[in-house]
C-alpha cells in the first residue's frame, strides 16, 4: 500500500487554474487561427469584389459615354431639323402676315375714303338743315317777339288804366273814411250826451226813491 500524501487545497487550486488556462489558451489559439483564416478569405473575396466593381464601373462609364455622345448627336440633328422647320414656318407666316397687312391696309383705306365721303355728305346735309331750321326759328321768334311786345304794350296800357281806377278808388275810400270818421264822432257825441242825461236821470230817480223811503219811515 502506497501511503497517501496529503495535498494542500491551494496547490490543487493552482494546478487546476494552470490546466484550465492552458486549455483555454489552446482553444483560443485554435479559434484565432480559424478566425485569421476566415479573415484572410474575406479579404481575398473583398479584393475580388473590388476588382469586379471597378471593371463594372469602367464598363458602365464607357457605355454611358458612348450613349451620351450618341444622344448628343441625335439631339443636335433634331435641333437642326427643328430650327430649319421653324425658320421655314416663320418665313411662311411672315409672308402671310405681310399679305394680310397689305390687304387690310387697302380695305381700311377704301373704307376710310368711303366714310369720309359719307361724313362730308351728311355734314353738308346737316348744315343745310340746320341753316333752314335756324332761319325758320329766327322768323318764328321774331314774329312771336313782336306779338309779345304788342301784348306787353297792351298790358301796360291796361295796368295804367287799373292804376288810375285804383287811385280813384283810393280817393273815394279816403272820402268815405272821412265821412265815417265825422259820423262816428257825431255818434260818439250823441252817445256821450245821452249817457250824461241817463246819469242825471238815474241820480234824480235815486234821490226820489230815497225821499220816498224817508217819508215812509217817518209815517210809520
Amino acid at each position: 500500500m502506497i501511503p497517501k500524501i496529503p495535498v494542500p487545497k491551494e496547490m490543487v487550486k493552482k494546478v487546476v487554474k494552470k490546466v484550465t488556462l492552458e486549455v483555454i489558451y489552446e482553444v483560443v489559439e485554435e479559434q484565432s487561427t480559424e478566425i485569421k483564416a476566415d479573415i484572410a478569405e474575406l479579404k481575398t473575396d473583398m479584393e475580388e469584389l473590388k476588382q469586379k466593381r471597378e471593371e463594372d464601373f469602367r464598363f458602365f462609364n464607357t457605355k454611358i459615354d458612348t450613349s451620351s455622345t450618341q444622344l448628343n448627336q441625335k439631339i443636335d440633328t433634331v435641333n437642326t431639323q427643328l430650327n430649319q422647320k421653324i425658320d421655314g414656318v416663320c418665313t411662311q407666316l411672315n409672308q402671310k402676315i405681310d399679305t394680310v397687312n397689305s390687304q387690310l391696309t387697302q380695305k381700311i383705306d377704301t373704307v376710310s375714303t368711303q366714310l369720309t365721303q359719307k361724313i362730308d355728305t351728311v355734314s353738308t346735309q346737316l348744315t343745310q338743315k340746320i341753316d333752314t331750321v335756324s332761319t325758320q326759328l329766327t322768323q318764328k321768334i321774331d314774329t312771336q317777339v313782336g306779338q309779345v311786345r304788342q301784348e306787353i304794350g297792351q298790358v301796360r296800357q291796361e295796368v295804367g288804366q287799373v292804376r288810375q281806377e285804383v287811385g280813384l278808388l283810393n280817393q273815394r275810400i279816403d272820402g268815405l273814411g272821412q265821412k265815417i270818421d265825422t259820423q262816428v264822432g257825431q255818434v260818439n257825441q250823441k252817445i256821450d250826451s245821452q249817457f250824461v242825461q241817463v246819469r242825471q236821470e238815474i241820480s234824480q230817480l235815486s234821490q226820489a226813491i230815497l225821499q220816498f223811503i224817508v217819508a215812509k219811515q217817518k209815517e210809520s
